[in-house]
């Protein structure tokens, strides 16, 4: 979130990228299966990450409409969309669930680099999806703002304890 410098990112469009609820396969879980049994159905373990199987993201990539200290906003219009697996479909995913996603401008022609922070740029958190096909998220600006005060608000608090302390809680656990 650092990274301010958009030399290099496309300027006048963003990516948004969520798990929406469409695209996610709810199923039902029978009680007396184990908690081992239920990981290795639902969930991809990969070296040291996890990855839910049944939830497939979606990103949404939009011209900007407004960049400013209170909110980005774009259109995603769900008729007629390409999909990058499907192809052209008469109605995209709907948005619903993508609401906490990352929102970020990309580096151009959409090129992954090797650095992560030479392809992406924060530029927000995704919110809301209107009936008039807006989307709306808080910039950067404001995530960085209300973390601040949240820090500020509520500082973490330390206590140092003696070394005998600290090994007879670890042995409690």
């Amino acid at each position: 979130m650092d990274e301010t410098s958009l030399k290099g990112f496309e300027r006048k469009g963003f990516a948004w990228t969520g798990f929406p609820v469409s695209k996610s396969k709810s199923k039902k879980v029978h009680r007396s299966n184990s908690k081992n049994c239920l990981a290795s159905k639902f969930v991809y373990i990969y070296e040291s990450s996890n990855y839910f199987k049944n939830a497939r993201y979606f990103t949404i990539i939009s011209k900007i409409h407004k960049n400013n200290n209170v909110e980005i906003t774009g259109e995603y219009n769900r008729e007629k969309v390409n999909l990058k697996y499907q192809g052209d479909v008469s109605t995209g995913p709907h948005p619903q669930g993508m609401s906490g996603g990352p929102m970020y401008f990309f580096s151009k022609n959409q090129e992954l680099k090797d650095c992560l922070d030479e392809t992406f740029r924060f530029a927000g958190i995704g919110i809301e999806y209107r009936k008039d096909n807006t989307i709306i998220g808080v910039p950067r600006i404001k995530v960085i703002e209300l973390i601040e005060k949240f820090d500020m608000e509520n500082p973490l608090q330390f206590t140092l304890l003696p070394t005998d302390e600290v090994e007879q809680a670890l042995s409690e656990t």
